[in-house]
């Protein structure tokens, strides 16, 4: 079962990855209808690269002011992977991409143990059809980590 859960993290995680890749920061709507932008998306990059380049990691910064209305898991994972891997939108969007690839596997993994491995694909297969986790989920938003450790502990 555990490769099972592997194999489709893995492939959750490359169609993520696929979709951060090819769009912009802040580019994307999150409602197709009303066709609101996600600007967010831009204050947590650009504090992710202040903090990644100035070293400034207790206090996120935005504009030269302090940013703290929302917790900075999500500034401090995007930051250290722009560390790491240099600044690109990819990796910034890295790590919620691969906290919501874990949590399609643990919908996979939690629908196979209750039923079958044929329920957790149908599981995986709603839940890669949802626009909105496509969106969430590949781009560098609170809501992305908050949907993976909800699944998290729901499991």
């Amino acid at each position: 079962m555990f490769r099972a859960f592997l194999a489709v993290a893995l492939l959750a995680l490359g169609c993520l990855l696929l979709r951060s890749a090819r769009v912009e920061l802040a580019g994307d709507a999150l409602d197709p209808i009303s066709g609101i932008r996600a600007q967010d998306e831009s204050l947590y990059a650009s504090s992710a690269i202040h903090a990644a380049s100035e070293g400034d990691w207790l206090t996120p910064l935005f504009m030269g002011r302090m940013a703290l209305y929302k917790p900075p898991l999500l500034i401090w994972l995007a930051g250290f992977s722009a560390r790491i891997a240099g600044i690109s939108r990819l990796t910034l969007r890295f790590p919620i991409a691969l906290l919501c690839a874990l949590a399609a596997g643990l919908v996979f993994w939690w629908a196979a143990e209750v039923r079958s491995w044929q329920a957790g694909a149908a599981a995986v297969l709603l839940l890669a059809s949802n626009h909105l986790w496509h969106v969430l989920g590949g781009m560098c938003l609170t809501d992305g980590l908050l949907v993976a450790f909800y699944t998290a502990a729901m499991y």
